[in-house]
């Protein structure tokens, strides 16, 4: 039986810095939020005690934290697309299949495929241009709004949703 819903997702590095954006934890955010505010009130106490010493390191901590993470999807997602590129001389492509009671996405460079039950997803997460379906095992399937292969694409979210009633929606 064919495919209820197919994609083709291509990795290009606005798509890779979109996805790593999405897919950062929330104990990163809360972490980094932390240690912002950390920072931040340290500086100004360092100051207000006139230990501009103390407070200009701590406002330099409070600058790198900000830095890091603001910058870290991107460089994250630059590295991972150069490394694409000079592996495979080319953008990745997936292909990702949902069928009745299965999910196959294959990677079209490397020729590795997932298989999943609808089970198996655990989030369901919506960007600006993508549809990023997290599995068990901290593995993502990753869809371009705009590479559905039929005309069913407006559809697509009630299907995922209704087959998998276990999964977090973050739309």
């Amino acid at each position: 039986m064919g495919s209820v819903f197919s994609n083709s997702c291509v990795f290009s590095e606005e798509i890779l810095e979109e996805l790593n954006k999405k897919m950062m934890s929330n104990g990163y955010k809360i972490y980094c939020t932390f240690f912002l505010i950390f920072y931040l009130l340290f500086s100004a106490v360092g100051f207000k005690a006139g230990q501009n010493v103390m407070g200009v390191i701590c406002a330099v901590g409070f600058l790198f934290i900000l830095v890091i993470f603001f910058t870290k999807s991107k460089l994250i997602a630059k590295r991972a697309y150069s490394k694409y590129i000079k592996l495979y001389g080319c953008e990745i492509e997936t292909k990702t299949f949902f069928y009745d009671e299965l999910i196959i996405g294959k990677n079209l460079q490397s020729n590795q495929a997932v298989q999943a039950s609808y089970s198996d997803v655990t989030a369901i997460v919506e960007s600006h241009n993508l549809y990023i379906i997290k599995l068990h095992k901290n593995i993502a399937l990753t869809l371009s709004k705009n590479g559905f292969i039929s005309d069913n694409a407006s559809e697509f979210i009630e299907f995922i949703i209704g087959k998998c009633p276990n999964a977090k929606i973050k739309l």
